[in-house]
């Protein structure tokens, strides 16, 4: 094409645009208004198209394509217009057509809004607020992220209620008490519709009331090259399995088949020596029901010690209404109810004599079902003398833990043991174990395994007070674990520190020694 003929359309184009506004002032002149676009800018609502003084048919137009069947004053946005123009086009009285400014459909812009208190303690935590928004009331979820190095992982969800609100929770597994940063996502059901949100969350956490002392972050998980095996794991009879015969898996409290509070487990400290059974928190009066049918055999009566025995279980503490030789039949005869002052059921498991006591939580062998624990044990800071004696603070907080007149108490680790390392990572020693939990720890022995300041709150303390705290201080070397060889050392070793829950859970803690 040559230049003449590119000169011509370029100027024909000019004409054009030239007569174009000719006609729009002429309109103007007229007293014709141009249409104007009226209502919500998002999905769902409805706009109109406001002609002034045009007359004649009016179009909608979605970035300048005629939109098929829009042809009337209203316009009902719809997903497809999301991010794109509307245009409403109307017939002026000389037959030319008259366009509206140009509108962009957008989202419902959203805000959430945290409520949560600033201060929690833990493990669960508590998120509650509302998702503002600037049109409809926001729907969809909200979800609980933390933040990490590589990616991000959705700790917790919860769907926004009618007013666009929230609640939800996140239980930290071994959290360690500090500053805590979190981020809230809001992810809306109609993504046409609402737009996304975020907001961070700062909060400080605190170690549940009933912690003896906190965890810290030197409390970590055990690897491969620690070497750590189930502490049940030892050979003896009936560390595992074991179950006795009829037995029927429940509680021996109601709900039967619904997971019950522990406050104290085999082997504890006791003035006696070492408990003999696991501690099963109770209302007050509760009945008690067998877990195992069969003949009732009173051991002891008319006081808080009393006791009946059916099957391979003792039920201590209960105000007894079976009598000697009766038939019990399993989750249907009562026993009796618990002590008002006890505040607890005592169960224990033996295996032939009376006295023959067995870990009731043993795998294999449990009946108490459902039962979990996910969380783990907590282990203080190791002390060690100068002749190689070594003592340290633990206790085994519980995953479940609801409350019952106190706050769910913390209990013994069900074993110990520590091993030392080289500091190129190479076993000095093998396990040495302090306290190992498969079977009952006679009670000659609980003063070797446990210090002179060891104690349980006691019953009075939980008949009186809501939060009861126990002291557990092991002999960790020198008591049932032999000493540590200080005197063969040389150049700086590791004591690793080893602490396992009833559920195996197994927590580690190091300390460097140098020689």
């Amino acid at each position: 094409m040559g230049l003449r003929a590119v000169a011509f359309i370029v100027l024909h184009a000019l004409i054009l645009a030239g007569a174009g506004d000719a006609l729009a002032a002429t309109a103007r002149s007229a007293g014709i208004s141009p249409p104007a676009i009226d209502g919500p800018l998002y999905k769902g609502s409805t706009l109109r198209c406001i002609n002034g003084q045009a007359e004649g048919v009016v179009a909608w137009e979605r970035d300048g394509e005629t939109i098929p069947g829009a042809g009337s004053g209203a316009y009902l946005v719809t997903g497809e217009d999301v991010d794109h123009q509307l245009v409403c086009v109307v017939s002026t009285t000389g037959a030319e057509t008259l366009s509206s400014a140009a509108v962009l459909i957008g989202h419902v812009a959203t805000e959430i809004s945290d409520d949560s208190a600033h201060v929690q303690r833990g493990p669960t935590l508590r998120f509650r607020g509302q998702v503002a928004a600037t049109g409809p009331i926001a729907t969809g979820k909200v979800l609980l992220v933390a933040e990490g190095i590589h990616r991000d992982v959705v700790v917790a969800k919860a769907s926004l209620d009618t007013q666009g609100g929230y609640e939800l929770t996140y239980t930290v597994r071994a959290l360690v008490p500090g500053r805590t940063t979190l981020r809230l996502d809001f992810v809306p059901l109609d993504r046409e519709l609402h737009a996304s949100a975020q907001q961070t969350v700062a909060l400080k956490t605190l170690s549940p009331v009933s912690y003896p002392f906190a965890r810290v972050a030197a409390d970590r998980r055990v690897v491969f090259a620690d070497g750590v095996i189930p502490f049940w794991d030892d050979g003896s009879r009936c560390p595992v399995g074991c179950r006795p015969l009829g037995v029927l898996n429940g509680w021996p409290v109601k709900p039967f088949h619904e997971q019950h509070a522990l406050r104290a487990g085999l082997n504890e400290r006791r003035l006696s020596g070492s408990h003999v059974g696991i501690d099963i928190m109770t209302t007050f009066p509760q009945a008690i029901y067998a877990i195992q049918s069969g003949r009732a055999r009173i051991l002891h009566s008319g006081d808080s010690a009393a006791r009946v025995r059916v099957g391979n279980y003792i039920y201590w503490h209960v105000n007894l209404r079976v009598h000697e030789g009766e038939h019990v039949q399993a989750y249907h005869t009562v026993l009796g109810y618990s002590l008002r002052w006890m505040r607890h059921l005592h169960l224990s498991e033996v295996a032939g004599s009376d006295d023959s006591y067995l870990n009731p939580l043993r795998p294999g062998g449990r009946a108490l079902d459902p039962w979990s624990d996910t969380e783990p044990p907590v282990i203080g800071a190791p002390v060690v003398d100068r002749y190689g004696g070594a003592t340290v603070e633990a206790f085994d907080p519980q995953s479940f833990t609801p409350k019952i007149y106190y706050e769910t108490p913390v209990l013994a680790p069900a074993a110990l043991a520590y091993r030392l390392f080289r500091a190129d990572g190479a076993a000095l020693t093998g396990l040495e174990w302090a306290l190992r939990g498969s079977h009952w720890l006679p009670n000659a022995l609980a003063s070797t395994v446990f210090t002179p300041t060891a104690h349980s709150p006691g019953f009075l303390c939980f008949a009186r007070n809501p939060v009861c705290r126990p002291v557990w201080q092991y002999r960790l070397a020198g008591g049932l674990a032999p000493r540590l060889p200080l005197y063969g050392l040389h150049g700086r070793v590791r004591l690793a520190v080893y602490a396992w829950d009833w559920a195996g859970n197994v927590t580690a803690r190091d300390v460097w020694l140098k020689q």
